[in-house]
């Protein structure tokens, strides 16, 4: 009749109510109720016409609902012809909605439908035989996420036909669904006569929350999708937009059109990819996020240390005596310190002054230091039971992780004071929470804030080995103005999490005695002490794994290789490396020039190769670069981590990969320029026989992901 009408989408409040449509009239009581069957009553149902009569069916999860001539006529015959169980942790529960569509291009309409509390969506392929027996097919879609509970179509790519959107929920039921911590994930799909080719709009991995159950508040900066997704032309550019409401934010997807040049591949990114990625399953809790339970509140402090709606709230107001920290019961050595905190909002205006980077203050013509009045808050995170090790939490321009006492101590030496000023701003404004990761083995500390490096293997002269971890107390109450001093701890911290380390974690530093096998180690786990960084360098530390992080552009990036500080002749190199899709790194070694490393040193290419037949010199991981290829295809799946051991003696090159010898040349055989022993031509303008045989080892960023660890050396005698 051309009114909007309404499907309830499943069990009503009226035990045995059945499915139910309401029809709108134009009167009080402005909707009319049908029931249309007790059948199919469940979670997750659609509208669309399955029979292909022009009128509009009701599907479920179960089966569906014939649409008689008149709607208002009940009940409606229901068809048992398919049902989306749960079996083995996919299937059940259907999503709001199950999508009527005709994916295959048969004329005949099928049915896309999602899992919405299990693994899996798939689509359901209808069929009609002769004798008019209608029958459905599961062809699954995906089985490897969970959570597909709501989905929406619209035309993305400009093709003219429709696109499907979907994307997990955040914490559905508290958490305690199938696949909870699972990544966040929103795609698209183009749907290809029955071949949904996978598009990801935003992945985003969880931290481990091992006390969720309502308590936590959810993670911020986080897409998720809620019970609706909604597709339209938002800013009026002729593009379909996708716009998404969840418990992370509401967020809109503009669409920009096809990229100029297709992608590699739909492949997701590992979770270690992402800067904030941890192991979380080997942290322990510091903070229940119900109480203070572990931890030692000042004495006196008269309830001014709280727990408020899961956080641990401080209003600079402790009426202790003394010390008015709060810290842990226990005590650490070496450890990594998971901690998010936010200021409620900041106690006043603070001479401010600006912070150079080598520590000190900027100043006048005149030599005196300018100072800005600047809203201000303030606190710190304390380290061994030590207000040395005070991590410092504030408002100042130069941003947090400053480290006061360091910076001000004028008995250290420049490098040290300048190594605790942070390298880039990194806060978030106040009232939003930040992510910080503090790393401290030895005396020596390390700063993540917001997934920014901003602190990076200080030095902290006189670090207690051991002692707990402490929240700082600073400013108060001004008894002179009865309000907040303009430096008060107005502050909130969750979820605090720690991860004792082991000696094995830290590793020892570069330059180390040699083992008992006569290797000595190159990287020691922790920075790139050892190392020469080029002038853009985007390598860095991430648990204990060297990897890139930049924007992959695939270009080469030939002065910011990772190169050792000492050269080698004759040696063993022995490490290991991860790729994934995509991946284009190397292994530089005997390399003259580091201005030009391409074409003066040898490359190992480091790619993923897995699983490819052909066996070449630049694309197969192993081949001495445009040189020689790999006798086979060693190399694992990826996000697997693949052992490389290359030999260089005389001029004999050697490398085995994952236990199999794949490349055994002799250098002296490349005896021309441009042209290989086998005849194929190289792209060297000088005979390789010719190169250095003593140089420098260096990692290639490509502008492609790849990680690296447990790299040592041997030297066998440099020539």
């Amino acid at each position: 009749d051309g009114d909007e009408d309404i499907l309830c989408k499943h069990w009503a409040l009226v035990k045995g109510q059945g499915m139910t449509w309401l029809e709108h009239i134009d009167k009080a009581p402005w909707f009319v109720e049908h029931v249309v069957g007790t059948q199919g009553d469940v979670h997750g149902n659609g509208m669309g016409d399955i029979n292909g009569d022009g009128r509009v069916d009701i599907v479920t999860q179960i089966g569906w609902y014939e649409q008689p001539p008149r709607a208002s006529d009940t009940p409606w015959t229901f068809h048992a012809d398919y049902e989306f169980k749960a079996d083995k942790g996919l299937g059940g529960p259907a999503s709001h909605p199950i999508i009527i569509h005709d994916v295959d291009g048969d004329g005949r309409n099928d049915i896309i439908i999602g899992a919405s509390h299990n693994y899996g969506m798939a689509w359901l392929q209808q069929k009609v035989d002769a004798a008019g027996k209608r029958t459905f097919t599961t062809h699954w879609v995906e089985t490897d996420y969970s959570q597909f509970h709501t989905f929406a179509m619209g035309d993305l790519n400009g093709d003219g036909k429709p696109d499907l959107v979907t994307g997990k929920r955040l914490f559905a039921h508290h958490g305690r669904d199938i696949g909870a911590f699972d990544p966040l994930y929103t795609f698209w799909y183009d749907i290809q006569g029955g071949k949904f080719e996978r598009h990801v709009l935003s992945y985003n991995h969880l931290p481990y929350y091992p006390e969720e159950g309502g308590l936590n508040p959810p993670p911020n900066y986080v897409v998720s999708a809620g019970m609706k997704l909604n597709i339209a032309d938002m800013n009026k550019d002729g593009r379909n937009d996708i716009v998404i409401a969840g418990k992370g934010g509401l967020y809109i997807f503009y669409n920009h059109g096809n990229p100029p040049t297709p992608p590699r591949l739909h492949k997701l990114a590992p979770e270690e990819v992402y800067p904030t990625w941890r192991e979380w399953p080997a942290y322990e809790v510091l903070f229940n996020s119900k109480d203070l339970a572990g931890w030692k509140v000042p004495e006196g402090d008269n309830g001014h240390w709280k727990v408020i709606d899961g956080v641990i709230d401080y209003d600079a107001q402790s009426e202790a005596k003394g010390d008015k920290n709060l810290w842990t019961q226990e005590s650490f050595g070496d450890f990594a310190l998971h901690v998010e905190w936010r200021f409620k909002g900041t106690s006043g205006l603070y001479p401010m002054p600006t912070i150079l980077p080598d520590g000190s203050y900027k100043t006048d013509a005149n030599g005196k230091v300018i100072e800005t009045p600047t809203p201000n808050a303030d606190s710190g995170i304390l380290l061994r039971g030590s207000g040395r090790g005070q991590v410092n939490l504030w408002c100042w321009p130069i941003g947090s992780g400053e480290m006061w006492s360091i910076r001000n101590d004028k008995s250290l030496t420049p490098a040290q004071r300048a190594a605790v000023v942070p390298k880039v701003p990194a806060d978030r404004p106040v009232g939003q929470w930040n992510s910080m990761d503090i790393t401290v083995v030895g005396d020596r500390v390390t700063v993540m804030l917001n997934g920014n490096l901003v602190i990076e293997d200080a030095q902290v002269p006189g670090l207690p080995e051991r002692g707990p971890i402490g929240l700082q107390h600073h400013g108060g109450i001004d008894p002179k103005t009865g309000q907040h001093g303009p430096a008060s701890s107005l502050v909130q911290f969750r979820n605090v999490l720690i991860r004792p380390l082991t000696k094995k974690d830290g590793q020892q530093a570069a330059g180390s005695k040699a083992d008992a096998d006569g290797f000595t180690t190159l990287f020691n786990g922790r920075n790139l002490t050892g190392w020469i960084a080029g002038p853009d360098n985007s390598w860095i530390v991430q648990d204990g794994v060297l990897t890139v992080r930049r924007t992959m552009d695939g270009q080469e990036h030939n002065f910011d290789y990772l190169w050792t500080k000492d050269t080698y002749g004759d040696f063993v190199l022995d490490l290991e490396f991860k790729v994934v899709e995509g991946t284009n790194s190397g292994i530089f070694f005997h390399t003259s020039d580091l201005k030009d490393p391409v074409y003066t040193g040898f490359e190992v290419q480091v790619a993923n190769s897995y699983g490819r037949d052909k066996l070449s010199k630049t694309g197969t991981a192993g081949a001495v670069y445009d040189c020689q290829e790999p006798s086979k295809n060693a190399t694992k799946p990826p996000g697997e981590w693949n052992r490389c051991i290359l030999t260089c003696k005389g001029s004999r090159v050697e490398v085995v990969l994952n236990g199999e010898q794949v490349i055994n040349m002799d250098v002296d055989r490349w005896a021309k320029p441009r042209e290989n022993p086998d005849g194929t031509s190289n792209k060297f303008p000088r005979a390789i026989k010719d190169f250095a045989r003593v140089g420098y080892i260096g990692l290639q960023d490509h502008g492609r992901p790849v990680w690296y660890r447990n790299i040592r050396i041997k030297r066998l005698g440099d020539k």
